[in-house]
């Protein structure tokens, strides 16, 4: 079996077991409000994905949850249970729930995420 051949067969093997959505990057976020920042994700093992900032509440670790859903499991905060993001496509995510504004100190509602281009990274 040559090269080619047998990184497909690896590929092919590892999408049958369950192949996750690469979100790993950086992702220009902006509040309702118009706040921008950006925010690191690393792809985890077990359709889990670690969301970054120092100043957001959102911080944590994400479940994905069918295929357009990921759901905050291990936020680095307590306050922050209670995160839900939706999966537009692979460059644009926006927060869908989120805990009440008295635990966090701002409105995450409506938040969206794009992906940074490599330039911006």
């Amino acid at each position: 079996m040559d090269l080619v051949k047998a990184s497909f067969a690896v590929l092919l093997i590892t999408c049958l077991n369950g192949c996750a959505l690469s979100l790993e990057g950086n992702w220009r976020a902006t509040l309702p409000d118009g706040q921008g920042y950006v925010v690191e994700v690393q792809d985890r093992p077990e359709k889990q994905y670690y969301f970054y900032h120092p100043d957001l509440h959102l911080s944590g670790v994400y479940q994905l949850q069918g295929k357009k859903l990921l759901v905050i499991e291990k936020p680095n905060n307590p306050r922050a249970n209670g995160f839900e993001i939706q999966i537009l496509n692979r460059g644009h995510l926006r927060i869908i729930s989120e805990p009440a504004a008295r635990l966090t100190g701002i409105r995450y509602l409506g938040m969206e995420l794009e992906k940074a281009s490599d330039s911006e990274e």
